[in-house]
């Protein structure tokens, strides 16, 4: 009876493990991935992998399909990424390598469209503290910096600066600026003037292609024309030939009182006649002249 009077609560402690287990933190990769800055990565190691990877990606860049313009200026746009922190790095270059690397990664283009800049041992205050902090800023198109996208690469990035810089991730502000196609050019053009003028490229290179294949359809039309005129057979005439006619069933073929067919050795036989005929005139004609002797 004194256990009607006792509230009874569900146990918070199960339902919490279970939410946990099942919404867990992004703390990796897609398969595949390793961690760029992995400290059990010999320098060596992060080298060959960064070769490979460039490798790869010349290599596949050339056997995607044909996209459209926007997409393939997309893949290719510049990925600016501003560093500050109050932490002095010893290894400038090294550092700076594996973050384009760890970009170009994840945002699945070659380094030569990353640039990164890094100011260290810097005079920064994050969160009423000078321990040792970071922000980072990534600039891009904004197709670029899709939520999702910034959702995992924020993850992934800071987990990349704590194993580069041994500091944790609530030490770190990552930031991600859209910007427009008209307010970002590389090599004199903007985004959008560089997608224009492949637009045009292949909407002339279409017009060449569709002549050409009208100019081979206006030739072979006149090629077939011709043949047809100097060989009326191929354009569906009847024309018997000397073969057709030697095949031709001796009942079915047309008798004429005119035209007889005469073996080659009658030919010689009548030949000869007419010579004997001939002969004998002319014999005759001389003994009427001189009379007989």
């Amino acid at each position: 009876m004194a256990m009607s009077g006792r509230s009874i609560s569900p146990d918070t402690s199960d339902l919490d493990r279970e939410q946990r287990r099942i919404t867990r933190a992004l703390d990796r990769g897609a398969p595949g991935d390793e961690a760029i800055f992995s400290k059990n990565k010999t320098p060596q190691q992060k080298e060959l992998a960064r070769r490979k990877s460039q490798y790869y990606n010349d290599v596949f860049a050339h056997r995607e399909p044909n996209s459209s313009p926007r997409d393939r200026v997309s893949r290719e746009s510049m990925i600016m990424t501003d560093v500050k922190t109050n932490v002095i790095i010893q290894d400038e270059y090294t550092f700076i390598t594996d973050l384009s690397y760890s970009l170009s990664t994840r945002y699945q283009r070659p380094e030569s469209s990353i640039s990164v800049t890094v100011a260290h041992s810097a005079c920064l205050l994050f969160g009423g503290t000078f321990d040792p902090a970071y922000t980072m800023t990534i600039t891009a198109l904004g197709s670029q910096l899709q939520p999702v996208t910034n959702k995992r690469n924020a993850s992934l990035l800071a987990k990349a600066m704590d194993e580069a810089l041994g500091v944790p991730p609530n030490r770190g502000l990552i930031k991600f600026v859209p910007v427009a196609e008209e307010n970002l050019a590389t090599g004199g053009k903007t985004v959008a003037g560089e997608i224009e003028e492949l637009a045009k490229a292949a909407a002339e290179e279409n017009a060449n292609l569709k002549r050409s294949l009208s100019r081979n359809a206006l030739r072979s039309t006149k090629k077939q024309s011709t043949t047809s005129l100097r060989n009326p057979k191929a354009a569906g005439g009847q024309l018997q030939t000397h073969h057709e006619d030697v095949l031709t069933p001796v009942s079915e073929r047309p008798t004429s009182s005119l035209i007889t067919a005469t073996s080659p050795v009658q030919g010689e036989l009548d030949l000869k006649d007419e010579k004997v005929r001939r002969v004998g005139r002319r014999k005759s004609f001389i003994a009427g002249l001189f009379g007989k002797g």
